[in-house]
């Protein structure tokens, strides 16, 4: 930081000469500094400070003082092209206490200086660029304000060997599944790892991508798709794997020969004879040339705010009538006698009236604006002064000289201590009024409404309240404005709803009343990272559970695949687990839905192995007649076997003619029928393999429909919650 203090230069008006000295050094604590703090820092929201740094003053009064700091700032990541992406970072300094008429920031000739700045092995340094955009408006005054935009772009090579490469390389091992033999018995076991390696990757990947929900990571959509392909490839693995153990007896419908037929014709490169349904190789004609070319495709966005500064020059005009002299114009020299004056016998301890009413702002997110009367350092009359002061609007002073309110966040969880910031100035005005705007960080206490995570609202209140003064020496109340947006920066994860001050009830300490105030800020999740990366993946793999069923007993790998599903669900589980809060107020929908679907998995993997003991009992053990009952009843109902037939018809007796039934025919079955049907029913073949398929297909179709119902009602409970809130 450069600038120029008439008052340390020694080139004239001194009581000799000190010419020969070019410049000497000194501390903060000895010369004047400009109140700037970086607006966008995460850290600390203080005033730029650093009493070991010295400053070096030339004879002629310029002042260079070369602070060092590392600053943790919040930029909005673009992560679009991830990891392959470029990244602005902007570094935002702003004046405190002093407005843009006391305090104008300019750059330097060369306002950033590469000279110490050393290569980075994850990032490249493009441009660091600086542009002075509008002054920033507290309290109707303007703030100076510049800006440092720094552009870097990501280093490609470790993330092309490590995400990139292995992403794309595991892609291809995905067809490879209909490569495998399916007598090799590790067909599924094949499928189910390739899922469940890309289920991790995309955890492992969004645990590295910044949640924002602005921008959207083309590798996260890919890795989605992939999934999507991988889970659809495990399902035709299932199909494959049945239609291999089909027995040879059993016939194949007409519709299924077609299609077959025509796959062959088109992998084949050969067509079939219509009459004989067999396949003619066709072979290339000799005239066509080998190297002539195919063509496989032709488809081709009055009334000016009361001020302070204006408020103080109608005071100004009232105080300066009469014919009274006109004041003496504003000079260094005569504020420091007014500060003389004004200072000589003021107590720091002793409040200003009996009952100090003090207004407070709150700024997202970075400040504090605090307002109050102290009568005790007016200047409008120069009846209790030495001179008139009028023509002096304001002037600065520290709470080391000047009496403050002790105001501290009574829910906060860092510090409970009472705001205080020695290196902001406080703003004096002319009648008397005091604006300090302290900066902080604050970190308080919020409980979490965790019951639509992850497209969840929560609510966050900010309670100020005194310490030691009672409500009848302190009492806090709302500026015209309680909540000011200007500094507030969109964010990638969370959408602010409002910001708003509310009345809050005193609070009530060893018998004696507390003033309290309370701001509460509503935000909501943005939605897009975490159902692109948490509610897809988590409703794609439930659907995997019930195909168990539908893979062949003869396989083999029956059991290993449900232990495989249920293995997935575990690890995402415990993987969400760590992002919610641990809070038990209330219980997220998301973990019900995913200990429901775990549980589901868990009750399969029982029903497997009940399937599989009935599958492997000997031909020679009986089925038991409870058993033969209920698995023609299942294959009545889900038409199975020789039992899907159109039902007989009943025997119609015509009934005598009553004035009721005159016009009604009432089918009776009589009990030869039932006796029929039972008899039907006992000469049935019925072996345990089919009673073991029956009970896939009804374990299948129970659980598809216990996965898509619990789907449905979880989607659709916090979608609808989500957009009506």
């Amino acid at each position: 930081m450069l600038w120029t203090d008439a008052r340390l230069s020694w080139m004239t008006g001194r009581t000799q000469d000190y010419s020969n000295i070019n410049y000497m050094y000194a501390t903060e604590k000895q010369v004047w500094t400009p109140t700037i703090y970086v607006e966008n820092s995460i850290v600390d929201l203080s005033v730029i400070s650093d009493p070991n740094t010295p400053m070096r003053v030339d004879k002629n009064g310029r002042i260079r003082w070369s602070t060092s700091a590392i600053y943790i700032v919040s930029c909005e990541s673009e992560i679009t092209y991830y990891p392959l992406d470029h990244q602005t970072c902007t570094i935002k300094l702003a004046t405190a206490g002093y407005t843009a008429a006391n305090i104008a920031l300019r750059f330097n000739i060369a306002p950033v200086s590469l000279y110490y700045y050393t290569e980075n092995g994850e990032w490249e340094l493009l441009s660091v660029e600086n542009t002075k955009p509008a002054d920033n408006f507290m309290g109707g005054e303007p703030y100076s304000k510049v800006i440092f935009s720094i552009h870097m772009r990501r280093r490609p090579m470790f993330h092309i060997l490590n995400t990139m490469f292995p992403v794309v390389l595991m892609a291809f091992l995905i067809p490879m599944a209909f490569k495998l033999h399916v007598d090799s018995g590790e067909k599924m076991g094949y499928s189910l790892t390739v899922l469940l390696a890309y289920a991790v990757y995309l955890s492992m990947i969004s645990d590295n991508i910044p949640s924002t929900s602005v921008s959207i990571c083309f590798l996260s959509i890919y890795l989605a798709t992939t999934l999507v392909l991988s889970t659809m490839s495990v399902l035709f693995v299932i199909i494959v794997i049945n239609v291999h153990h089909t027995p040879e007896d059993e016939p194949m419908s007409p519709r299924v020969q077609n299609i077959a037929y025509k796959l062959e014709c088109c992998l084949c490169r050969g067509r079939r004879d219509t009459s004989t349904n067999k396949i003619i190789k066709v072979a290339p004609s000799p005239d066509d040339s080998i190297d002539k070319p195919t063509i496989l495709n032709d488809r081709e966005e009055d009334e000016e705010k009361m001020s302070w500064v204006r408020l103080s020059r109608l005071y100004t005009l009232i105080g300066g009538g009469g014919g009274k002299p006109p004041p003496p114009s504003y000079s260094p020299a005569l504020e420091s006698q007014l500060r003389t004056e004004i200072f000589t016998g003021y107590s720091v301890l002793q409040r200003p009236t009996k009952q100090v009413l003090v207004r407070v702002e709150l700024t997202l997110l970075t400040v504090n604006d605090l307002v109050w009367y102290d009568p005790r350092l007016s200047w409008v009359s120069s009846r209790n002064l030495s001179q008139d002061y009028t023509n002096i609007i304001f002037m600065f002073s520290n709470e080391n000289y000047v009496w403050k309110p002790c105001v501290f966040i009574e829910n906060s969880i860092d510090d409970l201590s009472v705001i205080s910031d020695p290196n902001t100035p406080m703003r004096l005005n002319i009648i008397g009024f005091v604006r300090w705007s302290p900066s902080g960080i604050f970190k308080v206490n919020c409980e979490s409404d965790i019951t639509y995570y992850p497209l969840d609202y929560q609510t966050c209140d900010i309670k100020l309240t005194t310490s030691s003064y009672t409500l009848w020496e302190i009492r806090l109340g709302m500026a015209d404005e309680p909540v000011n947006l200007n500094f507030y920066a969109e964010n990638g994860e969370w959408e602010l709803l409002s910001a708003l001050g509310m009345a809050s009830n005193d609070k009530t300490r060893g018998g004696q009343s507390f003033s309290s105030l309370n701001y509460r800020i509503s935000m909501r999740r943005r939605p897009l990272f975490h159902v692109l990366n948490t509610m897809f993946p988590v409703a794609l793999m439930a659907f995997l559970i019930p195909l168990t069923f539908k893979l062949h007993v003869d396989s083999g790998e029956k059991i290993g695949y449900s232990l495989t599903v249920l293995l997935a669900y575990a690890v995402y589980l415990s993987v969400i687990s760590e992002n919610i809060p641990s809070t038990s107020v209330s219980v997220c929908y998301m973990s019900i839905y995913l200990a429901a679907v775990l549980g589901a998995g868990t009750i399969a993997v029982l029903f497997v192995i009940i399937v599989i003991n009935v599958y492997h009992n000997p031909d020679t053990k009986p089925v038991p007649t409870w058993t033969r009952r209920f698995t023609i009843l299942l294959m009545k109902l889900f038409c199975m076997y020789p039992t899907c037939r159109p039902c007989k018809s009943n025997k119609t007796r015509p009934v005598e003619k009553t004035p009721v039934t005159e016009l009604v025919k009432m089918p009776v079955i009589s009990n030869d029928d039932v006796i029929e049907e039972e008899e039907e029913e006992e000469k049935t073949e019925l072996t345990w393999k089919m009673v073991s398929e029956v009970l896939d297909h009804f374990f299948f179709i129970v659980f598809m429909l216990v996965v898509l119902v619990s789907t449905i009602t979880f989607v659709a409970v916090i979608v609808m919650k989500y957009i009506t809130y």
